[in-house]
């Protein structure tokens, strides 16, 4: 199976270089998302405080950090949906949209 590939936000390339000292690990588990993003992540919905994030799924970095992501296939079923903007297997940061 091909590797995923990423569709960075502009957040997330400017958030790491504010945690610049988790970088090393952040990049470890966005490896492992590119390489197989339904093992060790979980599918996020409701959160308490109103914030929608179905559709989305996350992996832990460390015990209070986490990567938030999609998966461009799984989206693609929303209409509101942007994924189509962004050909193949690929994964993005969730936007406003989600």
């Amino acid at each position: 199976m091909s590797r995923y590939q990423p569709a960075f936000e502009d957040r997330f390339v400017r958030n790491q270089r504010r945690y610049r000292s988790l970088q090393k690990q952040i990049q470890r588990r966005v490896d492992q998302v590119l390489d197989d993003p339904y093992t060790g992540t979980e599918r996020l919905g409701r959160i308490s405080g109103g914030l929608d994030l179905r559709g989305c799924r996350s992996v832990r970095v460390t015990r209070n950090f986490r990567v938030l992501f999609v998966i461009c296939e799984e989206c693609r079923q929303v209409p509101e949906c942007q994924c189509s903007r962004i050909r193949g297997r690929a994964l993005h940061q969730p936007g406003a949209h989600h």
